[in-house]
């Protein structure tokens, strides 16, 4: 009987721990310096991406049963909490107002003209960036002890990212472990996909953002190194050092304490 408790307290941990995993990677720029980190936590269906960039420093929460967001920067110590509806509601306003914007812009004077394009800025271009498309370039690419299938980045037929899959087998996970990145995706392209760029999300965390509907990363593997490219040269790369098999605490997809709630605002035309 001692040995039956014991054995299914062994299955009752185990049961607990399927499913947080915990992968550490390291930044480097353009000429291979380190230049931060970058780690992912999946609990069920909880996720959340630590991000250190450089100037960098964000993270992104995010519960898939709710689908609710929260981005936290950590330089200004302050939050924003919103579930998919009401990012809906703020894009769909966003859009309204880009659309009365750029139908009288051209009316108005030069100077006029400049001070709008000057408050609006990032919300005038979004929309406008080239739709990214990902292929698989080769198989049996080693990225230090692992075998990976190599995917090229494309916009207007130039390569802009490289990103090296190592299959959820070799790894000891299965895809299901990261259905919280599935569903993410999948709200970011069906909601806010062209207006990425204006949620308040660091560079790093925008750019693994965008065209998450066609991305690989993991559906097809776990992305264990990623380049980025601009003008053809090397900007930014991204290394998995590990990756960790082990309970998460809940209190890790908490907002720290302190932090400020702000909310999301319209862009205030001509300030």
């Amino acid at each position: 009987m001692r040995v039956l408790i014991l054995l299914v307290a062994v299955l009752q941990s185990v049961s607990l721990q399927a499913g947080d995993i915990t992968l550490i990677s390291k930044n480097f720029d353009k000429d291979k310096n380190d230049a931060g980190q970058t780690n992912f936590y999946f609990k069920g269906e909880k996720l959340l991406i630590e991000n250190k960039f450089m100037s960098d420093d964000n993270s992104l929460i995010f519960d898939s049963v709710k689908k609710e967001f929260i981005f936290i920067d950590h330089q200004k110590k302050e939050y924003y909490q919103v579930t998919e509806s009401e990012l809906k509601n703020f894009v769909a306003q966003i859009r309204q107002m880009l659309q009365m914007t750029k139908a009288f812009l051209n009316n108005m004077p030069p100077e006029q003209q400049e001070l709008i394009k000057k408050s609006l800025g990032k919300y005038l271009d979004a929309g406008s960036q080239p739709e990214t498309t990902f292929s698989k370039a080769s198989s049996g690419v080693k990225v230090m002890s692992w075998s990976t299938d190599k995917y090229n980045a494309i916009q207007n037929e130039t390569k802009v990212g490289e990103m090296y899959l190592a299959s959820h087998k070799d790894m000891g996970v299965s895809r299901e472990d990261f259905k919280s990145f599935e569903v993410m995706s999948e709200v970011f392209s069906q909601t806010i996909m062209e207006f990425v760029g204006v949620l308040p999300m660091g560079p790093s965390v925008q750019g693994m953002a965008a065209n998450l509907d066609d991305n690989p990363a993991f559906r097809e593997g776990i992305p264990v190194k990623s380049l980025s490219f601009v003008d053809g040269k090397l900007s930014g790369e991204n290394q998995v050092m590990e990756i960790l098999k082990r309970e998460i605490a809940a209190d890790k997809f908490s907002t720290p304490n302190g932090y400020q709630r702000k909310k999301l605002e319209m862009p205030q035309i001509g300030k």
